[in-house]
């Protein structure tokens, strides 16, 4: 057995992130690799069918960092948080599970990432908190370095984003986390800080 390298530890794959299809028939997963300190990770959303009767697909092509994978109530579509917009800012996407691009369910130029999202049970529409975007006074204590955090005190709104137009509102002015969408799309259920 031959000693292994720091560079081929730094290149392992690993799984993670499994989410199961709704008709149980296919997982799909994140495979991370390490990378060195200084370098931006990157991870890649693969799909693969549980029986083994095929090989995993790499879904999405891996020079991002792509996570979060949830499928659509149908199994056509699956969501996923990614950065490929802008390197660091997860932003929201939806991909046809027959191919295509990936559909950027937010605002490109929003600097603000999406922390968490869930699927209306039609698969219609997609709730998901993401912080308000920073004022300019936000952005001059942050580029003068008087930027400090307080916990609580940056606001995430709930939003809406309509999955087959690029339509995304919010239907209030609450904070939450954990947004769950009713079978009719009238309510959505939220945890509140």
């Amino acid at each position: 057995m031959s000693e292994l390298s720091a560079e081929q530890v730094v290149d392992i794959a690993i799984p993670g992130e499994l989410q199961l299809s709704a008709n149980g028939s296919r997982v799909a997963y994140v495979l991370q690799t390490g990378g060195k300190k200084d370098e931006h990770g990157v991870s890649a959303l693969w799909v693969a069918p549980v029986d083994g009767s095929t090989p995993p697909r790499q879904f999405t092509n891996g020079e991002s960092k792509d996570s979060s994978p949830q499928w659509s109530p149908d199994g056509r579509q699956l969501a996923f948080l990614s950065d490929r917009a802008r390197r660091g800012t997860a932003q929201l996407y939806a991909l046809p599970v027959d191919g295509g691009e990936a559909r950027l369910l937010g605002n490109k130029e929003s600097k603000q990432e999406v922390k968490q999202f869930a699927w209306s049970p039609g698969g219609g529409q997609i709730a998901f908190s993401s912080a308000d975007e920073p004022s300019e006074e936000d952005e001059r204590r942050e580029k003068e370095r008087d930027d400090a955090q307080v916990y609580g005190e940056k606001r995430s709104p709930l939003w809406l984003s309509t999955v087959s137009t690029p339509k995304v509102e919010s239907p209030g002015d609450w904070p939450v986390a954990r947004p769950t969408v009713s079978s009719n799309c009238s309510r959505c259920t939220i945890s509140s800080r």
